[in-house]
């Protein structure tokens, strides 16, 4: 069999083919795949819809209720351990758990005006310690409060 140099096969040509084909197949596969995949959400989509309008369509009326049924044991048959360890003493401050929220308040919310203000401060401006941060925000919280704000321990 001779060839001439017009019908040899060249070099890498045959190769470009077959990963021609291969991507070709590959290609049809997604969207292959791609298309079941979004038939099926149409599908779940319409299935939800038509069943939607179906339970709501229905007559609330014809919705039997189960009754809750709960008998007296069970309702007094309570563990007064567990209920006597979580009970804790009165103490004499009721807002003492407040004011402990404020006083941890203030502080996170001067350390972030200290960080995100005190590089734009003017050299005519007072310092601001914690002390003089915290009345400044109660005294403005008080303002915003009106008569509410009058007296309390803020």
């Amino acid at each position: 069999m001779s060839y001439y140099e017009d019908d040899m096969p060249r070099r890498g040509e045959r190769a470009r083919e077959i990963l021609n084909r291969l991507e070709r197949v590959y290609l049809a596969a997604i969207r292959a795949i791609a298309l079941v995949a979004a038939t099926l959400l149409v599908i779940y989509a319409a299935w939800l819809a038509a069943s939607g309008l179906y339970k709501s369509s229905r007559d609330v009326g014809s919705v039997k209720e189960d009754p809750a049924v709960v008998s007296p044991e069970e309702v007094t048959d309570i563990d007064l351990g567990k209920l006597t360890k979580t009970v804790s003493a009165p103490t004499s401050d009721p807002l003492a758990r407040e004011k402990r929220y404020y006083a941890d308040f203030t502080k996170r919310y001067f350390a972030l005006f200290k960080s995100k203000f005190e590089p734009f401060k003017k050299s005519e401006d007072q310092p601001l310690d914690q002390k003089n941060f915290r009345s400044t925000v109660s005294s403005d919280w008080r303002a915003s409060q009106g008569d509410r704000g009058r007296g309390g321990w803020l």
